[in-house]
């Protein structure tokens, strides 16, 4: 009798609002010039370059997934298009929440064939119509299309409601006292996930009071900020770690197999934080609860591989201190011995003062990369990162063409950005293919391309720290096409599980066939070539290297390439030609690379190169 009396008094008091409506969205996935390809994160298709559509586009609620057989782009009377030929595949994906109702088809051909999963075509077969949250596309001849335009409904998904709104009908009112009392009543789990509404892992009279406190007072709690990991997402463990998610005076509910955490899932109601060890490849989600009001979700990927073994002579961890000093994302003045150097990517630290090594990375993806600088050259000796699935590719592009000095360099060994211009490095000359360019670019390292998950981690590629004076012709040539074959390496999941990449160029002198010789172009030769009086005191590398360590499914493969940098794009130069062994590119510049490694398999993979593997 209390129960209903209760029940009865709370429906008097109820509150209504109104039930939400689906949101009538759409969006266009444009393929007509290369500003709307920029829009959408692609680059420019070229002749030599036409499968650009690779990778998955998301606009809005929908992604466009290129399946297996690749759509192509073309250009066709001074329009970009995306191409099918007959059997290749598309598809349109909405994310939760999402309904698809139509696909428009604007292209130059009267008639364009597809046929469609569900089926929906018009008569004319240019749009498709119906409601599904995914369709898939078949081509049945050849297609060429400017653009396709996405109509759907959209309701906010599950975690988007009130905490308060158990029945998820987009009102806060008796039918979710109702809803949970019928739960406690007669054991309903229609409500179940929802039912815990003041999180505290049981649906009593409490959550039944904690709704009607927001009818009878309009009780609304603050935005709950996502739960934050003592780790960024992306990182590489290679032992079992600790890692502690954190909410502040808040509950948190996490997952581990990449569904959406609810109230009803794991959690720590106490401290705020949860801590748990990461001993497989994971994705934690986690929402924090305060109040019976729910965060946005934070995720997390993390990856474990193998541990590097003790049997290594010249391991970095062998070293008793490094002294040099640790920086981050911002600077710092405070020494310490450096906490990374255990990683696969790097090479042997050399613990001269001369040294320095610093670290950029952000919250999101963790490590950008991390670079080893020269101090009397004021010069990068090598940039080294990791390619892998928590660091995805082209999110966000170029988002910058600006460079800027490295703030976590001291002053007096900083790269300033106006040394290039004040020292006529980027005057224009005519190369050695006898095109009109510029003599020296900013030459990126760590390339911009390398980079594109985050807006903060792109920007940071264009540090004077991560570059050095490439002659033009070299840059936007071999080293470039170098550049995009290991980028579709390090973005394939099917070919790395992670790409261990360490890049540089000769600041130092060199072997070659046994003889030293120098590794920098002197400023003699630059005047004596083309004319130009360099000023100022940066150092020309004369050769530019990657040394690459591929690990997937248990095993590693290894290989480096290596190129002397000349005025010309040495468009005769095959990359089969530039492969040479790890041991090969140790020999020529004295840098043990992968010295992390175990012994065994350092001195297997770094003594040949699989070509059959690296094609």
């Amino acid at each position: 009798m209390k129960r209903l009396y209760i029940l009865s008094m709370l429906a008097c008091a109820a509150v209504c609002t109104s039930v939400a409506m689906a949101e009538s969205r759409s969006v266009t996935f444009d393929f007509s010039s290369p500003e709307s390809l920029a829009a959408m994160g692609l680059p420019t298709p070229t002749s030599n370059n036409p499968t650009y559509l690779r990778d998955e586009i998301k606009i809005g609620e929908i992604t466009f997934q290129p399946q297996s057989t690749l759509p192509r782009s073309t250009f066709y009377n001074g329009q970009y298009t995306f191409y099918t030929t007959n059997g290749n595949t598309f598809a349109f994906k909405a994310d939760e929440g999402a309904v698809i109702k139509r696909v428009n088809f604007n292209g130059f051909y009267d008639q364009q064939r597809f046929t469609a999963s569900p089926a929906g075509f018009d008569s004319g077969y240019t749009y498709w119509s119906g409601s599904t949250t995914r369709v898939t596309f078949t081509g049945t001849g050849g297609n060429s299309l400017f653009s396709m335009t996405v109509e759907y409904e959209y309701n906010e998904p599950q975690e988007q409601y009130s905490q308060y709104d158990v029945n998820r009908d987009g009102a806060v009112n008796s039918a979710d006292i109702t809803a949970i009392y019928s739960y406690i009543l007669n054991g309903s789990t229609g409500y179940k996930n929802f039912s815990d509404v003041n999180a505290d892992r049981t649906i009593n009279s409490a959550d039944v009071t904690a709704i009607y406190q927001v009818i009878l007072n309009g009780d609304t709690p603050s935005t709950v900020p996502a739960p934050t990991f003592s780790h960024p997402s992306g990182t590489v463990f290679y032992t079992p770690t600790d890692i502690t998610i954190s909410a502040p005076n808040a509950k948190i509910f996490i997952t581990t197999d990449g569904t959406t955490p609810t109230t009803m899932h794991y959690f720590d109601m106490s401290s705020g934080s949860i801590s748990m060890t990461v001993t497989s490849n994971i994705t934690i989600k986690a929402i924090a609860v305060i109040d019976g009001k729910i965060s946005p979700v934070a995720t997390a990927v993390y990856t474990l591989e193998e541990a590097p073994q003790d049997n290594n002579l010249n391991a970095n961890w062998k070293e008793t201190s490094y002294n040099i000093p640790q920086s981050g994302s911002t600077a710092t003045t405070n020494s310490a011995t450096y906490n990374q150097a255990w990683r696969l990517e790097y090479p042997h630290i050399n613990t001269s003062s001369n040294s320095m090594v610093v670290v950029h990375a952000t919250q999101q993806y963790g490590i950008t990369y991390s670079l080893e600088l020269d101090k009397s050259h004021r010069a990068n000796r090598w940039t080294c990162f990791t390619m892998h699935n928590g660091t995805p590719d082209n999110n966000v592009g170029r988002t910058t063409s600006t460079f800027s000095p490295d703030d976590c360099v001291p002053s007096s060994y900083q790269v300033q950005t106006n040394e290039y211009t004040r020292g006529n490095y980027t005057t224009q000359v005519a190369n050695d293919d006898g095109t009109n360019m510029v003599l020296f670019a900013r030459g990126h390292i760590c390339a911009s391309e390398d980079r594109q998950s985050g807006e903060e981690q792109n920007r940071q590629t264009f540090l004077t720290s991560n570059i050095h004076p490439q002659y033009q012709a070299h840059n936007a040539g071999l080293w470039q096409t170098m550049e995009n074959v290991v980028q579709n390496w390090g973005n394939n999941s099917s070919f790395r599980d992670t790409l261990y990449v360490c890049k540089g160029a000769t600041i130092a002198n060199v072997t070659l066939d046994g003889s030293t010789v120098s590794g920098t172009i002197p400023y003699s030769e630059v005047k004596s070539k083309y004319g130009v009086t360099l000023t100022g005191t940066l150092t020309i590398p004369r050769y530019w290297y990657m040394a690459l360590l591929c690990y997937k499914n248990g095993q590693y493969h290894a290989m480096a390439y290596w190129t002397e940098q000349k005025n010309t794009s040495h468009s005769g130069t095959t990359l089969p030609q530039c492969m040479i062994s790890i041991d090969e590119l140790e020999r020529r510049t004295g840098i043990d690379f992968f010295c992390n490694l175990p012994d065994d398999i350092e001195d297997d993979v770094e003594a040949t190169v699989d070509t059959n593997f690296w094609k």
